[in-house]
């Protein structure tokens, strides 16, 4: 329990270099860190990005909903759903991000792993992710 504690701090303590590097313009260091944090941990990288992106996402969806639902006297009334995002969050890091990391691996694995870039793989790839992982 301590090793994965320890390893979720060292991972956190990448991320926050790397998004340094985001925020002081260097993107290329940025995209490096993410990269090698990638290949050493890819299930870790991908649970946090998976928690941006439902950060990112369920933020705008509040917003935009709130201002063609409920509209005040002094304009739109915002109210940010905190406990409606953590539950997307939790959700991301601990079943959708793993979940989506392996059904990947296995679809470059067996659908045509030696045609990866053919346009015929990524259609076939598509319509199995939507016909089986698409809620």
């Amino acid at each position: 329990m301590l090793a994965v504690l320890l390893q979720g701090a060292l991972f956190l303590l990448a991320m926050a270099a790397s998004a340094r590097a985001l925020i002081m313009g260097k993107t290329s260091s940025f995209w490096a860190g993410y990269c090698d944090q990638l290949r050493k941990r890819p299930i870790l990288t991908k649970a946090a990005t998976g928690v941006v992106g439902s950060l990112i996402g369920d933020g705008v969806a509040q917003y935009s909903t709130s201002r063609s639902v409920s509209r005040g006297t002094n304009g739109p009334v915002f109210s940010y759903d905190a406990a409606r995002a953590s539950r997307l969050c939790a959700y991301s890091a601990l079943i959708g991000s793993p979940v989506g990391h392996y059904w990947f691996q296995f679809l470059d694995k067996f659908i045509f792993p030696s045609a990866m870039c053919s346009p015929m793989t990524a259609v076939i790839k598509t319509l199995l992710d939507q016909a089986f992982m698409a809620p």
